[in-house]
């Protein structure tokens, strides 16, 4: 069959209204276009199954980004990271790679790019992941077209056109390559003098709009952006009425039933998209499009009574545009009274500062999943206001907790956003560690086109052109997560540094009373506190906690068991790394001696209540007898008690081999002695899973991760 037009997307495919290619591929078709779906493809010949289209090829990357779908907020690949499962097959920069494919393949087709990769690369736009600027994707990809936002209006009309061989320069919602700006557009900088300038940058910045003509020199073209078509109530009541089937893939489980009402937000977080790409209007579904599709679920072989979600950008934005108080609690209350329905349930974000008191209760009462989601994303009021996120959060929170009690909520957060620092991070986690239920903190992620992303490219407020402390070092990024998710104690600072093996204890608070020390950017005094998580610098130069370390050293006979000593020789002179020993082996005791720099793997191995055992070869100077080995067995009277029963094995008459499960000072030493029996030597040979094996005394090796995995699963 030879297609109208053929879409190939990085994403699964699914007929079913929350898929924006189902949207479009159902309007086409309702349309008399023929359309051919390429979903995924990982090789390149992939993309010829379906031939060449007669009209275009429509490439999107999907509903998300391919760089922030493969890619951690640290760069990291989510597919090499072992504690997420991840099983996407989408190329970094798919659009690009999809275009590249139909340009080699298919030479002379009709490009027109779509999706959130597209939308928000359609002008010059600083890209995270490379660390710099780059042109707008039309530049990469050499695609004829970009619909940019919401898209079908846009699709159906360059259908049409191509169809008709007319043009399809001037489409509303679109993006194209000029040589010449017409008279009613603005002009953003170029993309030269944007290379040159961060201020500049920042003037860009402002100017974008999905609201305005806009155009931008990229070399010796300009792109050109018409304004987005005037999207309403009716087109979207006509869109979400198509027979989808509504199955969905295993990923989308427990959202198969789930109602859009709206799109659009009004919100402008500085961190968010939306604005570029559904826009910062409200756009609502009618109340009788909604209920309909509610009622025709109930139908459905496999619903079961519940709606999944209403669903939008904050769904308690529906209805602002339909000038009719209180639609969304209208809307919910009729719905509850539909046949077949048994509850419909809100699992989308809800914008807190706009809620009314009437609308949460009753969300808490008939409609809450298992919480209410919503998203303060900071409590520093600068960071605040540098997101645009206005709200009362604490008077919203109060409310809530004196009226329906705790747990009702679920909060999502943002640390390493521009003009978080240490400091503010440590706000942050003061804050949560009050909450139940907050669910989320992530790291900002620098999207293409945002005002955040702004900032954290120039380092500047684009609205006051005012300097922002950025946090650039992945380190700090993860040392305000960590602060914030984890329950690292606080210590005094000279404690810290000591631990740190940088100085003695004595040395560091020598340095901080010379004003030398600084913690996350401040100068510190005597008494201050810090924790493992906040940056501590001396002269400058940022200390670290050492990496933990583990090994296995094979003590040789006359040297004590210290790091220091003035007089004796040390295990340390076997062994030059920042680790200390655990536990101790005397002056003429020589084996097996664990050698780490955590605090909590020796805990581990020392601490009584984890029993791990302990095996010694002892050699004696007579046979031992039949009551000597059932003393050692049933425990033999010391003068710090009793010992536990401890496994004995005779070697030979005159070797023993006894397990201990208990840390009392020299042990075998005194219970051998205590039975009247001489020591010829004492070598411990185990310490739970791990034993010598054949090194050599005075050697040593590192500690396998099973080995010490083994330890701490006692």
């Amino acid at each position: 069959m030879e297609y109208d037009i053929i879409f190939i997307v990085g994403e699964e495919f699914f007929d079913h209204p929350l898929c924006g290619t189902a949207i479009l591929k159902r309007l086409l078709e309702t349309n008399g276009f023929t359309v051919g779906i390429i979903e995924k493809p990982i090789k390149e010949s992939e993309i010829t199954e379906l031939g060449k289209p007669k009209l275009f090829f429509g490439i999107s990357s999907g509903s998300i980004d391919s760089m922030i779908r493969n890619y951690t907020p640290l760069k990291k690949k989510r597919a090499e990271d072992k504690n997420l499962n991840y099983n996407e097959t989408v190329p970094d920069r798919a659009t690009i790679i999809y275009s590249n494919w139909v340009k080699q393949h298919f030479k002379g087709s009709k490009i027109v790019l779509g999706g959130t990769e597209a939308t928000l690369r359609r002008f010059t736009h600083y890209d995270y992941w490379q660390n710099r600027l780059r042109k707008s994707i039309l530049c990469d990809t050499r695609a004829d077209i970009i619909v940019y936002g919401q898209a079908e209006k846009q699709i159906l009309e360059i259908a049409k056109r191509l169809k008709e061989n007319k043009p399809i320069k001037g489409i509303k919602g679109t993006c194209i390559f000029s040589n010449t700006i017409p008279e009613d557009f603005i002009e953003l900088p170029s993309h030269e003098k944007i290379l040159n300038s961060k201020t500049v940058f920042c003037e860009a910045q402002n100017l974008l709009t999905n609201e305005k003509n806009l155009a931008q020199k990229a070399d010796t073209r300009y792109i050109l952006q018409y304004k987005s078509p005037e999207y309403k109530t009716l087109d979207l009541d006509y869109y979400y009425s198509f027979p989808f089937k509504r199955n969905v893939p295993d990923y989308m489980n427990g959202f198969q039933f789930s109602v859009v009402t709206h799109r659009g937000c009004i919100g402008t977080c500085s961190f968010c998209s939306v604005s570029l790409t559904s826009g910062n209007k409200i756009i609502s579904r009618s109340e009788e499009s909604i209920l309909t599709e509610i009622k025709q679920l109930t139908k459905h072989p496999k619903f079961k009574g519940n709606i999944d979600d209403l669903t939008g950008p904050s769904v308690n934005m529906y209805g602002m545009d339909l000038k009719k108080p209180n639609a969304l609690l209208n809307l919910l209350r009729k719905g509850r009274l539909i046949k077949g329905i048994k509850k419909i349930n809100i699992r989308s974000g809800i914008k807190f500062d706009l809620a009314s008191k009437e609308l949460i209760d009753e969300l808490i009462r008939y409609h809450r999943f298992d919480t209410i989601r919503i998203a303060p994303e900071h409590i520093n009021k600068n960071i605040l206001k540098l997101m645009n996120k206005p709200g009362d959060f604490h008077s919203f929170l109060k409310y809530v907790e004196k009226t329906h009690g705790k747990n009702k909520l679920s909060f999502y957060f943002m640390t390493a956003h521009p003009g978080s620092g240490m400091k503010e991070a440590k706000e942050l986690a003061s804050e949560i560690k009050k909450l139940t239920n907050a669910e989320n903190v992530q790291i900002f992620t620098p999207t293409p086109m945002t005002i955040s992303t702004c900032m954290y490219y120039t380092g500047l407020d684009p609205k006051t052109k005012k300097k922002v402390y950025v946090p650039y070092e992945y380190s700090e990024k993860k040392k305000q997560k960590r602060v914030i998710t984890s329950n690292s104690e606080e210590h005094r600072v000279q404690k810290l540094i000591s631990s740190y093996g940088y100085c003695s204890r004595r040395r560091a608070e020598e340095l901080i009373q010379q004003g030398q020390v600084q913690v996350n950017n401040i100068t510190i005094t005597i008494g201050d506190k810090a924790s493992e998580d906040d940056i501590i610098k001396i002269n400058g130069k940022t200390i670290r906690k050492p990496k933990k370390e583990y090994f296995l050293l094979h003590k040789p006979v006359g040297c004590i068991t210290a790091v220091f000593d003035s007089t004796r020789k040390t295990v340390m002179e076997y062994i030059q790394k920042n680790v200390y020993p655990v536990g101790r082996l005397d002056y003429n005791t020589s084996g097996l001696l664990i050698m780490t720099n955590d605090g909590d793997f020796a805990n581990k191995v020392m601490h009584p209540s984890h029993e791990i055992s302990k095996t010694y070869l002892a050699g004696i100077d007579k046979d031992i007898t039949q009551r000597q080995i059932e003393a050692i067995q049933t425990g033999v009277y010391l003068k710090d008690g009793k010992t536990a029963p401890a496994e004995i094995r005779v070697v030979n008459p005159k070797l023993v081999e006894i397990t201990v499960h208990e840390g009392k000072n020299r042990i075998i030493r005194r219970m051998l002695g205590k039975l009247g029996l001489r020591i010829r030597f004492i070598k411990r040979v185990r310490v739970g899973n791990l034993t010598l094996g054949d090194l050599e005394e005075g050697a040593y090796r590192e500690l396998s991760r099973s080995d010490i995995e083994q330890i701490f699963k006692h």
